[in-house]
């Protein structure tokens, strides 16, 4: 039998990249305004806008920033490569659907970073 000696974590994390935008996580009016856009109808009373923004495929959710857009992310768990193709037209698409409705500006800049999940 094996025991190991010293410090051991239970956490894992992430890689992550987004072509897109970033908001404040504190930003109650901007997280309202994208609940609204990911739901894709009005939210009602019941809506946890947490709940929506999170389980969104086009957000991540880091300690201070949300990123919107076309979003990756790779666990450290993962031991497979994987692969994901798709035209940058389709990401700029997805991008600047959140720029308009959203009232951001500039141009879709590419984040990177890695995060505890």
């Amino acid at each position: 039998m094996k025991i190991r000696n010293g410090f051991v974590s239970n956490s894992s994390s992430c890689s992550f990249m987004c072509i897109g935008y970033r908001i404040k996580r504190d930003d109650d009016e901007a997280l309202m305004k994208l609940a609204k856009i990911i739901n894709e109808k009005p939210l009602e009373k019941d809506d946890d806008i947490y709940d929506i923004i999170y389980d969104s495929d086009e957000v991540i959710v880091d300690e201070d920033y949300i990123y919107i857009g076309f979003t990756s992310e790779v666990h450290d768990y993962d031991y497979d490569v994987t692969e994901q193709e798709i035209e940058i037209d389709e990401i700029l698409k997805m991008a600047n659907k959140y720029k308009e409705k959203l009232g951001l500006e500039g141009k879709p800049k590419l984040y990177t970073g890695q995060r505890a999940c």
